[in-house]
């Protein structure tokens, strides 16, 4: 009876052995050296087992403070089947929360994980790490050894550039208003109507028997360069459809070439009766009229 206990506990341990081989834990560690206050690094442990293989998370590390130098800021599990085999990879990231005065040594705390499958439960034992820690500066600074450098006066700034790009600026701006304000009343001064009605005012103070003619001669240029061929009565409907801006003089205008044509065409009489105030008045409508746009 002795015999068959001793027996069948034999047998369990060899069994209990035999599934405790049956995982393979890796564990990849960092660089151990080189850290300062704020500093992160990770340990990963690859753990690969049974198709059935799962971690008990509550065996993982609490997040938080480890220690009086280390949190654990994450702890990411990822598992993985594939075809007669399961993988677990644990992932821990550390920060070092403190600063040391002097180099120090220390260390990543260790902990066990457990890992279950169908029938039984594992535990898997992960060593500390240890980590030398260095401090921010020297802890034996004096200034004899290390003295200060002296104030850098500010170095000056050009004000070159921004006062070319402000006249640049000033510049597109004056052409800008000159474009809109002064060149049209250039233009204007210029205009067909605009010339005209300045010989009528000179023909009218002339008081001379051609004076009358020639302001009437200048209407009809005026009214030709506008509409950029020659206009007679008969043209008059045409030419206030491709100028509609003259629509409201049309019955000054049929005046005007009646005037025109009894004037130069009565026979070769030039009439007594000599209208320069209508006409002035006419031509100024007239050059209002082309200052505007159709």
């Amino acid at each position: 009876m002795r015999a068959a206990v001793v027996s069948g506990l034999a047998c369990a341990l060899m069994s209990l052995e035999t599934h405790a081989r049956d995982i393979d834990v890796e564990v990849v560690n960092p660089r151990t050296f080189g850290y300062v206050i704020g500093d992160t690094f990770n340990r990963q442990i690859n753990v690969n087992g049974s198709p059935g293989l799962a971690l008990d998370k509550r065996s993982l590390p609490r997040l938080g403070r480890q220690s009086a130098w280390l949190t654990l800021i994450s702890a990411d599990v990822q598992t993985r089947r594939h075809a007669g085999a399961g993988d677990v990879v644990v992932r821990l990231r550390y920060q070092i929360r403190n600063a040391p005065t002097h180099i120090r040594t220390i260390r990543a705390p260790s902990f066990d994980l457990r890992f279950t499958d169908s029938s039984q439960a594992t535990d898997a034992s992960i060593d500390s790490l240890p980590v030398i820690v260095s401090p921010l500066f020297p802890t034996d600074l004096s200034a004899e050894a290390t003295p200060l450098r002296p104030d850098r006066m500010p170095q000056r700034l050009s004000v070159n550039a921004p006062l070319v790009r402000i006249l640049v600026y000033v510049a597109l701006a004056v052409a800008i208003l000159a474009y809109l304000f002064v060149v049209p009343r250039i233009l204007h001064r210029r205009g067909p109507f605009t010339q005209a009605y300045r010989v009528i005012r000179r023909a009218a103070a002339a008081h001379d028997p051609g004076a009358y003619r020639r302001a009437l001669r200048a209407v009809h240029r005026a009214f030709d360069q506008t509409a950029g061929r020659r206009v007679f009565a008969d043209h008059m409907n045409a030419f206030i459809a491709e100028k509609p801006q003259f629509a409201d003089l049309r019955e000054a205008t049929a005046r005007f070439l009646h005037i025109s044509q009894r004037e130069f065409f009565a026979d070769g009489t030039p009439v007594a009766e000599q209208e320069f105030d209508w006409l002035l008045r006419f031509c100024h409508d007239c050059r209002a009229r082309e200052r505007r746009r159709a």
